[in-house]
């Protein structure tokens, strides 16, 4: 079975989004609970571009315009 190399900066990005997300379910306070859905959401925008980066090119970097 061949190992999958994560890129560190989207393994990084995956870890806070899940801490987020505890973070998240484990509040009661209603101004926590909307800064931390707007942490997700921005999470969420970065792993989905970081994939994309991974993805295109093999690692993680910057893509050509």
């Amino acid at each position: 079975m061949d190992s999958i190399t994560v890129p560190e900066d989207l393994a990084q990005a995956q870890r806070t989004w899940r801490a987020t997300y505890q973070a998240l379910a484990a509040t009661c306070r209603p101004a926590d609970n909307t800064r931390l859905r707007r942490r997700l959401l921005r999470l969420s925008t970065r792993i989905v571009r970081l994939r994309q980066q991974a993805g295109s090119s093999g690692r993680a970097g910057v893509r050509a315009a």
